[in-house]
């Protein structure tokens, strides 16, 4: 029964609704105001502006809360890519940056130790919330690049779907697998445009493999990109200055006068500061006076 609606005595009828007279207000149930609500909110969050925001990322006031709320910090509208430790690090991210490319790295998925299927490259992102993002420096380092989900979506990226070792489901999948295996391999089966974003996470024989909350996704092939999507850079706050010096003034520019990327930070900052800098850095870099 809809809260409101007239509750029922214990033991009794339901009270009758109250009807009101020509002309007056009807008083909605706190229930569908609530519904209602929510359905604003739903509007307000897809409408043109909020997918403004997400596919031209970083304007000067945006808010690093999931879809522009900013209290939504538990999730993440940006893909980061980690470059590594040290000289290798910094050397990745420069060269990401002045090419435009990020390079697949090792064979991944359900299918990666099946030599005869092609195409199980990936690159990878996770979409760990800004913030939080110093869970990923002691792997893969202070150096990286973010860019907007949507447009990474857009150029082919997707979620890694985890199917815990040992469940139906896994096993169903396996199952799919093995049943595109008889009788030879055909690498044109779209099982295979599957295979790279399945994974089974579980305690193996020689080792556990749980990274579930790396919140993985990734990029089949070579991802190539213009440097005008790159929403971040991240470093050290010490090396800022350096790596703009190297890369953005000698390579970013572009004919309007911008340079990008649009904000440097730092992955082992929190939320709080993260968005302060955001706000008091300029829009775009340049030389310093």
């Amino acid at each position: 029964m809809i809260a409101g609606a007239g509750a029922a005595e214990e033991g009794g009828p339901p009270a009758p609704i109250a009807t009101p007279g020509p002309g007056a207000p009807v008083a909605l149930p706190p229930s569908v105001v609530g519904w209602i609500e929510i359905a604003a909110s739903y509007a307000l969050l897809n409408s043109a502006s909020a997918r403004w925001r997400i596919l031209h990322p970083m304007t000067d006031d945006y808010p690093l809360g999931y879809l522009g709320n900013p209290g939504w910090t538990d999730m993440s509208d940006y893909l980061v890519h980690m470059t590594g430790h040290g000289v290798v690090g910094r050397a990745n991210l420069n060269s990401i940056l002045t090419s435009g490319e990020i390079r697949p790295g090792m064979r991944t998925g359900a299918a990666r130790n099946l030599v005869e299927v092609p195409n199980q490259e990936t690159t990878s992102f996770s979409e760990i919330p800004m913030g939080h993002l110093d869970r990923l420096v002691a792997r893969k380092g202070v150096y990286g690049v973010g860019f907007s989900k949507q447009a990474l979506l857009a150029k082919g990226a997707a979620p890694v779907w985890y199917l815990p070792l040992g469940t139906p489901v896994a096993s169903h999948f396996s199952e799919l697998v093995r049943h595109a295996m008889i009788g030879g391999i055909d690498p044109a089966d779209s099982i295979w445009k599957c295979t790279p974003f399945v994974d089974y996470p579980g305690v193996y024989s020689t080792a556990r493999y749980e990274f579930e909350w790396e919140r993985e996704w990734r990029m089949p092939g070579l991802l190539s990109f213009d440097l005008s999507e790159v929403a971040i850079a991240f470093a050290s706050e010490g090396e800022f200055w350096e790596l703009t010096r190297r890369v953005s003034w000698h390579y970013l520019g572009d004919p309007d006068g911008g340079w990008y990327p649009r904000f440097m930070l730092d992955p082992t900052w929190d939320m709080e500061t993260l968005q302060e800098k955001i706000d008091s850095q300029p829009s775009t870099w340049g030389p310093p006076e």
